[in-house]
């Protein structure tokens, strides 16, 4: 018997919601550089791409009776995102069908989180702040996750090695560094002429094979005659000849 997985409804979000009391009105009215903005759980969100709110743990304890009142700011200050983790086939007496499961998760607002991350590097308390939620800050394989991570951790970024979804969520990283200070990365200018590089060529790729992670998985085959012709035609005495 197949487990039909959990889907969650808008009533669900909802429930979710108010269940920390949310107050988006009033949390959009907080002072980038108030308290409140610099609390242990915008410390946590700060070095997250995404953050789940019933699973974020606060870079350092809180008082149990304000861990509402704090969850509540940090999603007034973060945008909703709908994750699609997984599609799922279900088997029924009739037919076989997909479902999506979905995840509610949060991603903070630029200008807040660039507030928390200055006052995160004034304090050296970057690595604290990424240890405090590890699975999925340092142990997380999600592109914009990866490379915020190790901008971070001041870690070197090679730009050759990143394909072009990679390189569009480095420059979201960037955008989100820019102004933090004692964080160096590559320029923007840098990240947009190697995406502009990469989707020049992509098409070229594509006719000589299938190219990922920077390697050929299939060569270009076929066009023996055509291929023997260009052969011929460009050995030493055959130069010149039409």
């Amino acid at each position: 018997m197949t487990n039909e997985p959990t889907r969650i409804t808008l009533d669900d979000v909802n429930s979710k919601l108010a269940g920390i009391g949310s107050n988006f009105e009033a949390a959009e009215e907080l002072e980038v550089n108030s308290p409140t903005v610099l609390s242990p759980y915008f410390e946590a969100a700060a070095v997250m791409a995404y953050y789940d709110p019933a699973r974020i743990v606060p870079v350092t304890e809180v008082d149990p009776d304000k861990q509402n009142s704090m969850l509540n700011d940090l999603i007034g200050c973060s945008t909703l995102m709908a994750d699609l983790t997984e599609t799922n086939k279900i088997s029924t007496n009739t037919k076989e069908q997909n479902t999506k499961t979905y995840r509610i998760l949060f991603t903070l607002k630029d200008k807040v989180r660039k507030q928390a991350l200055i006052s995160l590097v004034k304090e050296k308390r970057i690595e604290q702040a990424l240890a405090a939620n590890s699975p999925d800050t340092l142990e997380s394989k999600l592109p914009l996750q990866y490379l915020l991570t190790k901008c971070l951790k001041a870690e070197t970024i090679n730009l050759n090695n990143l394909n072009t979804n990679e390189l569009s969520e480095f420059y979201k990283v960037i955008e989100w560094l820019d102004g933090v200070p004692g964080v160096s990365f590559i320029s923007k200018q840098r990240v947009i002429d190697k995406i502009d590089l990469k989707e020049m060529l992509s098409p070229f790729k594509r006719l000589t094979g299938v190219y990922e992670d920077g390697i050929f998985k299939e060569r270009f085959c076929g066009r023996h005659k055509e291929l023997a012709t260009l052969r011929s035609s460009s050995s030493p005495g055959n130069l010149g000849k039409c």
